[in-house]
């Protein structure tokens, strides 16, 4: 709707410092207040809700949900040319490189 403001929820993510310190050590840059989650390839960087989005759901909590993703995305992110030049196309192409790079399970993490 547009104009109506949602109400601010606490997040109940918690940090997971080692995570955390594990994407800073990439150099990534990840921007927080996006409606979804992408790396943005032409811009490079990564594009994430804001924490408090994350609510978890019957089988993770909102912290494992919040970094599951935020790690997909670094997943997309390693890729880009000037990275290890993953190919970007269809899903077999993706998939058959992300293997080969040792990326397991298309880059879902169990934190």
């Amino acid at each position: 709707m547009d104009g109506v403001a949602l109400p601010k929820r606490q997040s109940q993510v918690e940090t997971n410092v080692q995570i955390e310190a594990f994407v800073q050590a990439t150099k990534a840059e990840v921007r927080h207040g996006a409606i979804v989650a992408c790396y943005r390839r032409k811009l490079d960087y990564i594009d994430m809700p804001a924490p408090e989005q994350f609510i978890g759901t019957m089988t993770s909590s909102p912290t494992e949900a919040y970094y599951a993703v935020k790690l997909h995305e670094l997943v997309h992110w390693s890729g880009a040319p000037h990275r290890i030049d993953r190919i970007f196309g269809n899903g077999s192409q993706t998939r058959i490189c992300v293997r080969r790079v040792g990326c397991r399970a298309w880059g879902r993490v169990h934190v």
